[in-house]
This record gives C-alpha cells, structure tokens and sequence, in this order.
C-alpha cells in the first residue's frame, strides 16, 4: 500500500524525478529513505558488533596473559569463534525492525534464530575442544590419544544431534515425536 504523494519504482520518468522525490519512491511498501537509513543500521550495528568483538578479544587476551586460569583463555577463544555471518545477520535483523516488512518478518525472524543455534553449535564445539585439551593436559598418561579423540567424537555427535532438534524445532517440526523415537 502506497502512502499519499509516494511514487512507485515502476512510475519513474527521469525528467521530472528531483532528489525528495526520489526519496519518496517505494519498494516492498518502503520510500527509498527508510531503506537507505536501514542500510545505514545494517552498517553502523555491523561495525560496532565487529568492533566490540576485536576490543574485548584483545583485552582478555591482554588479562589471560597475565593469569593462570583457563576460563578467560577460554572466553577469548569464544569471542574469537562468533562467526562473522551470525553477527551480519544479527545487524541484518536490527536493519530490518526499521522497515515494514509484513510478508518477510517471520522467515527473517526464523534465519536470524536459526544463526543464532549454529553460532550456539560453534561455541559448544569450542567448550568440548577446551574441556578435552584442558583433560588431557592434566591426564595425559592416563587414557591416551585415542580415548580423547573419541570423547571428542562423542561430545561432538551429542552437540550436533541437539543443534539439528533445536533447529528443526525452529522451522516449526515437531521434534518431540522424534526424540521419544531415541
């Protein structure tokens, strides 16, 4: 639906067209001004994300340093693995609360939660690596190479297994019927 005194993208005649009128123009029910300050979203909360990201990475790893403990090692490692996608599209979501988007809120909704249960895959793959390099330095004679590899194996397949219900879950199937199946 055409607001008054906005012009349609397919009613254009370049002779006439000044630069408020080009703002004025529509596409998806949104003047070329909401796109262009949703773009402007879209790049400003990109940066911060990227930005904030690189800062607190650095200063951890600046703290880590100078401690003995692994759990900040741990949260640097963790920061270091958010996924440059998941944070687009996070920005993306934020972009996109800025237009009116009737037809595309739900499916963008969806892709955003669903980057956000891979980013959760990538950090819980993370936490296993950590946990079994962490066992393994503390017991490095007890069970040898192999066992590790297959706690990790393990711990993986286990992660994996609830990344795809949680996501499954998200698209809307019902996965408890599945999980009675296991």
């Amino acid at each position: 639906m055409m607001q008054a005194g906005a012009y349609c993208l397919c009613h254009l005649n370049p002779s006439r067209m000044t630069p408020s009128k080009i703002l004025e123009l529509t596409w998806l029910g949104n003047s070329v001004l909401a796109w262009l300050i949703a773009l402007g979203v879209l790049i400003l909360v990109m940066a911060v994300l990227l930005i904030t990201r690189r800062v607190l990475a650095k200063r951890l790893a600046t703290l880590a340093a100078r401690t003995s403990t692994d759990i900040d090692d741990f949260a640097v490692d963790l920061l270091r693995h958010t996924h440059p996608l998941f944070l687009f599209l996070l920005a993306l979501g934020a972009a996109a609360i800025t237009l009116q988007l009737p037809g595309l809120q739900k499916p963008l909704t969806l892709v955003v939660r669903a980057a956000f249960i891979l980013q959760l895959a990538f950090w819980g793959n993370e936490l296993i690596g950590f946990w079994v390099r962490r066992v393994s330095r503390t017991q490095a004679g007890a069970g040898g190479k192999s066992t590790f590899q297959a706690m990790t194996f393990a711990g993986r397949l286990v992660l994996w297994t609830l990344i795809l219900l949680l996501l499954l879950d998200n698209f809307g199937l019902h996965v408890t019927t599945l999980v009675t199946t296991l």
